[in-house]
């Protein structure tokens, strides 16, 4: 699932345990946490920083996040896997495809988009959307200032937190699951 093509993760300078060092999520090797993420938001911290000052533009994350979506296409024709993409998120009011092709230009048309692309067969753009329709507790329509909302809030919603970020809930990822089961079934897939 595709999440904030503003957000850049990389693997941290140090991500591993001490070999043997067991974190309780992984396999004593790499640290649950191994991945760092960057904002375009300049915050103090200097990774922030350099990224929101040198390296943030529409043209580098959709250019990014389309060389990433060619990676798992190919990994997936490799290995003969059916490859579903959704948004987990995606505030992009021109929709996904049209930004991809405007920002990333013919790499969009690179991938094939044909019956792997969830959201082509959905009211909904995103699954945050969905789950915040779900919640009813407020504006369907500007759904995309969820984050603000929610964290505002003394207690988690039933289908996304109150956390930063707002995540899903156990119910809002068997919400999830139960979108993509339904499309992997349309696509007969299964």
């Amino acid at each position: 699932m595709l999440s904030g093509f503003e957000r850049y993760d990389f693997l941290q300078q140090h991500c591993k345990h001490n070999i043997g060092e067991d974190d309780g999520y992984s396999n004593g090797e790499f640290t649950h946490y191994k991945w760092r993420t960057a904002w375009p938001i300049p915050d103090g911290d200097k990774v922030a920083e350099v990224y929101s000052k040198e390296l943030w533009s529409e043209q580098f994350v959709a250019t990014s996040q389309m060389i990433a979506l060619l990676d798992l296409q190919n990994f997936c024709k490799l290995y003969n896997y059916k490859l579903v993409i959704a948004n987990a998120f995606n505030q992009r009011k021109e929709g996904l495809q049209p930004y991809l092709k405007h920002y990333a230009g013919f790499l969009k048309d690179k991938f094939d988009w044909t019956n792997c692309y969830l959201h082509e067969t959905t009211n909904y753009v995103a699954m945050i959307q969905k789950l915040v329709e779900l919640d009813g507790i407020m504006d369907p329509k500007s759904w995309g200032a969820f984050h603000e909302f929610y964290h505002k809030r003394d207690w988690p919603a039933k289908y996304l937190t109150n956390c930063q970020g707002a995540h899903p809930t156990l119910e809002g990822y068997k919400v999830i699951g139960e979108e993509l089961a339904n499309f992997i079934k349309l696509r007969g897939y299964a």
